[in-house]
């Protein structure tokens, strides 16, 4: 009877809430939380709903860490390819002249430098607000 294994006992959790709440919900509240014949049948009704929302919550909470993951994998590699970018152009910087080179710099630095900061930035803010 119960989960085992896992060390949670799904079945006494379930009795333990439901008892409380008798408990605390009437002034009959002892008598009827003393009742095993109407904590039996309440338990009997309402397992497999509490059953099915516990496996959704925990499948919920679980596959939150792997969207987590995901998404900060795709910000990573986003990173890196504007990363790359930077330091491609960088290198290309020396075919030009010397004259030439600072509105160049000065453009790397408006577009690439400003989509990673960007990138950052969203990712940070992202972390604040809740996932939905």
């Amino acid at each position: 009877k119960g989960s085992r294994g896992l060390g949670f006992d799904f079945e006494a959790e379930t009795e333990k809430l439901v008892r409380g709440y008798f408990l605390t919900a009437s002034e009959d509240g002892k008598d009827l939380a003393d009742n095993d014949d109407l904590v039996g049948e309440i338990l009997a009704s309402v397992r497999t709903e509490a059953k099915a929302a516990m496996i959704e919550a925990a499948s919920t909470l679980f596959s939150s860490g792997a969207k987590r993951r995901a998404k900060r994998d795709e910000l990573q590699s986003k990173f890196v390819v504007l990363y790359q970018q930077l330091c491609l152009f960088r290198k290309g910087l020396s075919l030009f002249s010397e004259d030439q080179q600072g509105p160049i710099d000065k453009y790397l630095l408006k577009s690439v430098c400003t989509d990673i900061v960007n990138l950052i930035l969203i990712d940070h803010v992202a972390q604040g607000l809740p996932e939905g």
